[in-house]
């Protein structure tokens, strides 16, 4: 990591991926750092109904966390102006470069460098051109863990997902590299479809539900469709079928033992046709 003196402002996002599990891109063997903070895996989870993408890193010790420094690297395919990172294990070429080089007290009142630049940026030393302040950081003492949370558009462009994106990281402390972490086949996938569900006709007007946000019950309320034609199933997030309803146009669902999370209410036909789909959160 390169020195710089540029102070920015932390601006923190509002939403924390609850619904996606971290992924392992990379292991790295502990006692291979020059410095004090030594990366020993790097991880990564999207959810891809609020575009949020976060990276963990997993230190061995995290001896102080008033000053670290963390970078991740990704290859975009077809992207051009890359950079070669100056790490000890890796110098591939990448395509953008999250940077975040800062002081400040866990778990997350951090300043610094802080965003995300592209080949150009890294080049001439700026490493916030593309995002500046865009990021979230986390920090536990406790569990040796560095997290990093972003919109996942900020990084990776809508032409370069539901593909393997190759994926690097490094550790530091705000003026210094010590420690890199990667793998040849280290990698991110965004995903844009969710797992098991279609994604047909998903924002039809033909169907209303409400409230949405709900906690206790739904209502879901139809247009130009007659008694006795609609069937209804609700899917959670990983495609799996929580319920199915009679044949009614207009139906209240309780949902108050539904686990708090993102579903799919369905519609078809009594005989089977597709009519349409919406999502509604349970809290």
């Amino acid at each position: 990591m390169k020195k710089t003196t540029t102070i920015l402002t932390l601006m923190v996002l509002s939403v924390s991926s609850a619904f996606a599990q971290y992924q392992t891109i990379s292991t790295d063997p502990s006692g291979d750092s020059n410095g004090f903070n030594d990366v020993t895996k790097l991880e990564y989870k999207y959810d891809n109904t609020t575009d949020s993408l976060w990276f963990r890193f997993t230190l061995a010790t995290i001896p102080s966390g008033t000053d670290l420094g963390v970078n991740v690297m990704v290859n975009i395919p077809g992207a051009s102006d890359s950079f070669n990172f100056w790490g000890d294990d890796n110098t591939n070429a990448y395509h953008r470069f999250v940077t975040a080089w800062v002081t400040g007290t866990p778990p997350s009142n951090y300043s610094g460098v802080i965003g995300i630049a592209d080949g150009s940026g890294v080049q001439s030393s700026n490493y916030v051109n593309l995002q500046n302040n865009n990021l979230n950081i986390v920090v536990s003492t406790a569990g040796n863990t560095i997290e990093l949370g972003m919109k996942g558009l900020n990084l990776i462009p809508s032409s370069a997902r539901n593909q393997s994106i190759s994926t690097a990281g490094a550790v530091g402390h705000s003026a210094g590299y010590e420690d890199d972490i990667y793998t040849s086949t280290g990698s991110i996938e965004l995903t844009t479809t969710t797992a098991g569900i279609k994604s047909e006709n998903a924002t039809s007007t033909a169907i209303q539900i409400f409230p949405n946000p709900a906690n206790d019950k739904i209502n879901i309320a139809t247009q130009n469709l007659n008694e006795g034609d609609v069937m209804y199933f609700i899917y959670d997030i990983t495609g799996k079928e929580v319920y199915r309803s009679s044949l009614v146009v207009d139906k209240s669902i309780d949902i108050s033992s539904f686990n708090s999370g993102v579903y799919y209410v369905k519609m078809k036909t009594s005989n089977g046709g597709f009519i349409g789909s919406k999502k509604f959160v349970k809290f």
